[in-house]
């Protein structure tokens, strides 16, 4: 029993995923719609402030694409009109899959 109990636990957080988030600005903006949230893999020629820094860690159950689509979720409440994604890579032997963004916002200048 006490062997199928830490099989569980150990299968639990091998596909368990982790998201933390550093948010790198006093403003507070109102969130928005997902779908009004860019998803770029370059910096932009516009100028823009940054939000937040964040990172996604899964296993198994999530593709990198699913890492980065929650990552835009969580940059949607916060107010983001777009993240650049930093960091992807899937899961291997070794390593889970991951996904760093940089939440951004728009600056008028």
């Amino acid at each position: 029993m006490k062997t199928k109990l830490l099989t569980i636990l150990a299968s639990a957080s091998f596909i368990a995923a982790c998201t933390t988030t550093q948010v790198v600005t006093d403003h507070k903006y109102p969130p928005v719609a997902v779908g009004s949230v860019q998803v770029l893999y370059q910096e932009p020629q516009k100028p823009y402030e940054t939000i937040a820094f964040m990172h996604r860690l899964s296993g198994i159950e999530h593709p990198v694409t699913g890492d980065v689509a929650t990552l835009r979720e969580d940059a949607a409440q916060l107010g983001a009109d777009a993240v650049i994604v930093t960091n992807t890579h899937g899961m291997s032997f070794y390593q889970y899959a991951e996904a760093s963004v940089k939440a951004i916002k728009w600056t008028h200048k």
